[in-house]
């Protein structure tokens, strides 16, 4: 490591940027606001922007502009704050603004947004690690010029084109993920190839990486070479094409590094010094975080210097001088699966298990499909049926990975859902990877390990050991007490229950107002809690902003496109015939659940957790839906929670009844019905529950207008200490069988100023 003195700073770079961001004097997490920012953003009032146009899309009739050197102005000053994501809604007929244009927008500044739910893509972390730390949906947009960068223009209408080239040469399905793997365009890629081939452990390929670059950038230089090009031309030219094609695809952070190294080769040649793969790699991190702090947790960012820093570190020391074409495959995969596990535990939550040997089919013939694509999307210019042609190969191979993919997803357990990993556990990963690799690098192949047993030429061997023992240890499933999740699904409900012996419940999931719930919200916080088994998943009743995301996770089950796995559906035990019943039985069916009815009486038990049904009974027969939701009481110890669905009127009547003619003594937490509706939680109600928490699920500024006034103030006359998820995010309760406690998520996750 000495030898390599650019490693070592950039090692103790990162970790000044880590100790600056947890001593509060870092940038990379949180922007540097003024006192006249702050005040535009907590006014909600209309501000103007201006700044240059670096970047734009076009979504779903909306335009997606992304402008940087931005200036704020509000109550007649000017503020420089970094970059700004602008949407606009255009005009019919409107025209996206060329790049490089200076741009001028009015609307309401917001920042990015942080997660509301464990697991929930965090857009802040995201955007600000690409220095983007507001976003402003735009009422009106200008240029007061008309200036642009006729380059990066022409870059932006050539993409598109090679687009629409792929497009008309392509089937719809083989063009969008050409489009993915050559252009870095995903948008019109759908959820099930995305699915596929994150469960392969293949979604890799659909980003623009180094072996884009290599082939594009060494190719041209060679060809460059041969045709009598100067060393310092051919590296040159070769340098500022690959860079302009980084600017053609998004400038994505794995392009940005893989052109850095490329420079980094052409540079060491024309000098005449030797290329250290180790210290291209250093110099790319040193410049991408320069650039921007934030790059240090940003999932793209770790996953492709860790992907390089497989094959320049851990490869060496497990392979033998001579590798057969096969067993370099094998041990290159084994190598980046060895470094890069706990950053995708950390970011994804789960781990393709199957992924490293169907990896073996896709990286050899990777290459292959890359330039069959580029030479068909290329030909198409001259051509349509020259493309096509060209294009067969790519089509074939991508077709093989389909089909063969499809088969391995049958197979129980192809990815192991572990959760996030605790921070400790990382650090111990890396430790014995460390120690693991000092042990095979001072030995001379004869033996490994510090219990030197002798193992010859079986390092593969260790390494693959060394995973299989790791990956439980990573596992995290670890709860003390009883979790109980109050998860922000916007305008909807869903509430997940942990318990101690590792069994896992789910209590309704659906929304009115978030598109996509079950896959958004409810399937992240399933993963990131380590949950591969729903044990029991319960609807209370057949509205859809309580079901549509459960619906959501079925559908997933059945088409193959998610591990995730649930054993029971427990349905309402009244109105048999009601279609939405019926769809979601038959969907259950479908996807592997056994499917249960329960009603006033029935009883579930799991250790010290006691779940029963007080409502509805056998012979209720309510005219509304939501009188007759399941309303299920969990006891832990001392503890109780009181679940009610959507419960008002008659089912509300009976409920009270019961509960009164119990004389019950008071719940820790009432999960209020119908999002805080007047028509529920009636002062009698709560007299009978008695309850020292409220959780009200509901959306922010959602049309109902829920919580209604006239229950916040019923709930507050009961004495309830009320928790709103469109505050402080999901609501998360700890039950130790004698106290209840309760946080907030945001809160308890993003405490800084």
């Amino acid at each position: 490591m000495i030898k390599r003195p650019l490693c070592v700073i950039c090692l103790l770079f990162m970790a000044v940027i880590w100790l600056c961001d947890i001593s509060g004097l870092s940038g990379c997490r949180e922007s540097s606001r003024t006192p006249g920012v702050r005040s535009c953003l907590e006014s909600g009032e209309w501000a103007v922007i201006t700044g240059e146009l670096y970047q734009k899309e076009e979504r779903d009739s909306v335009y997606i502009y992304y402008l940087k050197n931005v200036v704020l102005t509000y109550q007649s000053e000017l503020y420089p704050i970094e970059q700004v994501k602008v949407t606009y809604k255009p005009e019919e007929g409107e025209a996206l603004y060329p790049m490089g244009s200076l741009l001028g927008a009015r609307g309401i500044l917001k920042e990015t947004d942080l997660p509301s739910n464990p697991g929930q893509f965090n857009e802040r972390a995201y955007y600000r690690a690409r220095k983007v730390y507001y976003t402003m949906e735009g009422e009106e947009i200008q240029s007061p010029g008309e200036s642009y960068s006729v380059y990066k223009e022409a870059l932006y209408r050539l993409r598109n084109t090679l687009k629409e080239n792929l497009q008309n040469i392509a089937d719809e399905r083989t063009g969008a993920i050409l489009c993915a793997m050559l252009l870095g365009e995903k948008s019109g890629m759908d959820r099930e190839i995305k699915s596929q081939f994150q469960m392969l452990g293949i979604s890799h390929i659909l980003s623009i990486s180094g072996l884009h670059l290599s082939i594009l950038g060494m190719g041209l230089y060679k060809v460059l070479r041969k045709a009598g090009g100067s060393l310092g031309l051919s590296a040159g030219i070769s340098v500022f094409v690959l860079l302009s094609y980084g600017l053609l695809t998004g400038g994505s952070v794995s392009t940005l590094r893989a052109f850095i190294m490329f420079a980094a080769v052409t540079g060491a040649k024309w000098i005449g010094r030797t290329y250290d793969l180790l210290s291209a790699l250093s110099l790319a991190g040193i410049l991408l975080l320069m650039d921007s702090p934030g790059y240090l947790y940003d999932s793209s960012f770790l996953l492709s210097f860790g992907a390089v820093l497989g094959i320049g570190l851990v490869l060496p020391l497990m392979q033998k001088e001579k590798t057969g074409r096969a067993a370099q495959y094998l041990l290159s995969g084994l190598a980046v699966w060895m470094i890069s596990t706990p950053v995708v535990l950390y970011f994804f939550y789960e781990v393709p298990l199957f992924g490293f040997f169907f990896n073996l089919l896709v990286l050899p013939t990777v290459a292959a499909v890359l330039i069959s694509g580029a030479g068909g999307m290329t030909a198409a210019f001259i051509s349509a049926d020259a493309g096509r042609l060209l294009l067969l190969p790519a089509k074939s191979l991508l077709t093989l990975y389909q089909t063969a993919g499809r088969q391995i997803q049958g197979i129980p357990g192809i990815t192991l859902i572990l959760g996030r990993p605790a921070f400790w556990k990382i650090v111990m990963y890396y430790a014995f990877l460390a120690l693991l690799l000092l042990t095979w690098k001072h030995s001379k192949g004869e033996t490994w390990g510090f219990l030197r047993l002798r193992i010859k030429g079986k390092r593969w061997l260790a390494a693959a050991i060394f995973l299989l023992c790791a990956l439980p240890l990573m596992q995290n499933r670890n709860h003390e007490n009883l979790k109980v999740t109050f998860l922000d699904v916007g305008q909807g409900d869903s509430a997940v229950i942990e318990t101690p012996l590792g069994q896992s419940f789910l209590i309704d999931g659906g929304s009115s107002s978030i598109a996509k719930v079950g896959t958004y919200r409810i399937l992240p916080f399933l993963k990131y809690e380590g949950i591969q088994y729903l044990d029991y998943v319960m609807v209370s009743h057949t509205d859809s902003d309580h079901m549509n995301g459960i619906l959501e996770l079925l559908e997933a089950i059945e088409g193959k496109e998610t591990s995730l796995k649930i054993r029971n559906l427990v349905l309402p035990g009244w109105k048999d015939t009601n279609k939405e019943l019926k769809k979601l039985e038959k969907l259950g069916k479908a996807a592997g659940c056994r499917i249960l009815r329960l009603t006033q009486g029935d009883t579930m038990e799991d250790g010290m957790l006691h779940l029963s049904c007080l409502h509805p009974d056998r012979g209720f027969y309510g005219e509304e839906t939501n009188s007759g939701s399941q309303v299920i009481e969990v006891s832990y110890g001392e503890c109780r929670i009181l679940f009610t669905g959507d419960l008002e009127g008659e089912g509300e009547q009976k409920v009270e009844k019961l509960l009164g003619e119990d004389k019950c003594s008071p719940y820790d937490i009432l999960k209020v019905a119908h999002h805080g509706s007047r028509n529920s939680s009636g002062e009698s109600f709560l007299k009978a529950v008695k309850p020292k928490a409220a959780v009200i699920s509901s959306g922010l500024g959602n049309s109902y207008g829920h919580p209604h006034k006239e229950t916040l103030e019923r709930l507050e006359k009961s004495g309830s200490h009320i928790f709103m998820t469109w505050e402080g995010g999901a609501v998360q309760a700890f039950l130790d069988g004698n106290k209840t406690t309760i946080e907030k998520y945001r809160d308890r996750q993003y405490n800084r100023p």
